[in-house]
């Protein structure tokens, strides 16, 4: 569903429970509240151990380059980086929710590789030397690349901030504000507005000010 229509539903919603206008909500703040109880629900579908709805997933495909060595680990192979920082992704009690890691082909889906095993891993006989992935200070690195000469990564997930990877992922043209399709399922989106009708908005006490006041407030 396009974003414009959440935020719509949801300031219809926020309407009946409001006697002025005095604090109104703008859709910035809006859109706060709704990535608050979407990452809400998608961590407890998955402490429950449900499959994750595929409407809740995006894909950033990033570039790569090279780096030999890496502050805080030591290493005499090839890695490769993303160049820039990914968005956050939602966290879960053992790891984040990255689901894809690999060719942008979707040929190798690559293993995710613990940071405190960086190194024991190369001197590992059987483990072989295929591709794996860690994540630091918010950038994807790959060990043991197909090829020094590959230049992207596709990268799949559910994220804290959806705007936030459909703008890298070119999802939001200039100009089109709200008018793209938030990763939610109609379910979720359900019960979400059913949260907020249940609590008659007082949660918006808590949530922080829009001070940009920048007229759209995408």
């Amino acid at each position: 569903m396009l974003l414009s229509k959440i935020i719509y539903t949801i300031q219809e919603l926020r309407s009946k429970f409001s006697q002025s206008d005095d604090n109104p909500l703008s859709d910035r703040q809006v859109l706060f509240i709704l990535n608050y109880y979407r990452s809400f629900l998608i961590r407890q579908e998955m402490e429950k151990g449900r499959p994750l709805s595929p409407f809740v997933i995006q894909e950033l495909t990033l570039d790569l380059e090279k780096v030999d060595k890496g502050i805080g680990f030591e290493t005499k192979d090839k890695i490769l980086r993303t160049t820039i920082e990914i968005p956050k992704p939602i966290e879960g009690h053992m790891h984040d929710y990255l689901t894809y890691v690999g060719r942008a082909d979707f040929e190798d889906r690559w293993t995710q590789l613990d940071l405190q095993s960086l190194k024991s891993v190369a001197y590992t006989r059987h483990a072989g030397r295929f591709p794996r992935w860690f994540a630091r200070e918010n950038k994807i690195y790959i060990k043991f690349p197909p090829t020094c000469t590959l230049k992207k990564v596709l990268i799949r997930g559910v994220f804290e901030e959806p705007e936030l990877v459909a703008k890298l992922a070119g999802k939001i043209a200039p100009f089109q504000g709200q008018e793209w399709d938030y990763p939610i399922s109609n379910n979720m989106l359900s019960t979400i507005i059913r949260m907020l009708e249940e609590s008659e908005f007082k949660f918006t006490f808590a949530i922080p000010k829009d001070h940009e006041n920048d007229g759209s407030q995408q």
